[in-house]
């Protein structure tokens, strides 16, 4: 196998370790430790974490790899726990995982964005409601799937033109693999989906960030110093969520997905640039527990075995909430 296959496998097996000690606690923390967020944007909370959690086990499970060689761009897996139709089943769910998590935390940006701006849309994640929006995620997600599914082979005679450079990059036989054959205008349409799904989702994220951080300056004179910090907190972590996977994830495949345009000749093991995403889950857990401080504060009480809750409250202090 090659190295940079080795190398992708470890950053899975770090993302999976990572997450499952992470995760957890954020979830722990928020429903137990956090006394200033009340209702809906605890829900949002453990919901993404708990997206987190599932997508970091399903990525050892099946660890999916892209290989780039000319024209064609091939989706796979070398697993077989589950046989040919459930690993390209498990393919597809990953896929479809992947582009939940980053259209859910555009969730997540537009409920900010309706409570700075004190919008009565707010009220529209409340109970069943958010079901709704977490369907909104999940209709992204399988966006994405179905392209693959549908403009996507997955047949051997697809995938033959790759047995050569196959044996000579992970000395494995194509017949080994199970996956989708990125090729052609439909392979092009394909990889477009996702960058539709992730130019769309990025576009809602600007706005709503725009427009928050300028209600925050507008409003500041009439928010006490707590509650504005906090606000801006969790803008700043939204801010940080998304930019990761910009940097790290999106920007280095662009040239991928589009050197078949080119009709460029070379092998590349693309895999190891999707493999990066596999910290996104733990990644995004840091990121909420040191930036919010009261976050920050229960996780080192955690650490230090301190049975005091999240927030100290002093004689006559006043807990303002966030929601």
């Amino acid at each position: 196998m090659s190295i940079l296959y080795e190398f992708s496998f470890i950053l899975s097996v770090i993302g999976l370790f990572l997450t499952l000690i992470l995760n957890p606690v954020v979830i722990y923390i928020t429903l137990f430790k956090i006394q200033k967020i009340l209702g809906i944007y605890r829900n949002l909370i453990v919901i993404a974490a708990l997206l987190g959690l599932c997508f970091s086990i399903l990525d050892i499970l099946v660890h999916p790899f892209f290989h780039s060689y000319n024209e064609v761009f091939f989706y796979f897996t070398f697993q077989d726990v589950f046989g040919d139709f459930w690993m390209l089943a498990s393919l597809l769910l990953y896929a479809f995982l992947h582009s939940s998590l980053i259209s859910f935390i555009a969730v997540q940006f537009i409920y900010r964005y309706f409570v700075v701006t004190n919008n009565p849309r707010a009220s529209q994640f409340q109970g069943c409601k958010l079901i709704l929006w977490v369907s909104y995620a999940f209709s992204f997600g399988l966006i994405y799937t179905s392209a693959i599914f549908m403009l996507c082979p997955s047949s051997s005679q697809e995938k033959e033109q790759l047995r050569e450079t196959f044996i000579e990059t992970y000395n494995v036989l194509i017949e080994k693999t199970h996956g989708f054959v990125f090729v052609g205008n439909s392979g092009m349409a394909g990889s477009g989906s996702l960058l539709g799904v992730v130019v769309f989702q990025f576009s809602v994220m600007v706005f709503c960030g725009i427009r928050m951080n300028r209600e925050l300056e507008k409003n500041q004179n009439h928010m006490s110093n707590s509650y504005k910090n906090l606000q801006k907190q969790f803008l700043k972590v939204l801010v940080f969520q998304i930019s990761g996977p910009c940097i790290l994830f999106y920007l280095p495949l662009v040239p991928i997905f589009f050197a078949p345009l080119f009709k460029l000749k070379f092998s590349f093991e693309s895999g190891v640039l999707i493999s990066t995403f596999s910290l996104f889950p733990p990644i995004d857990s840091m990121i909420l527990m040191s930036v919010v401080t009261e976050y920050r504060k229960s996780f080192k009480n955690l650490l230090k075995k301190n049975k005091i809750s999240g927030i100290i409250v002093s004689p006559g202090q006043t807990i303002q909430y966030v929601h």
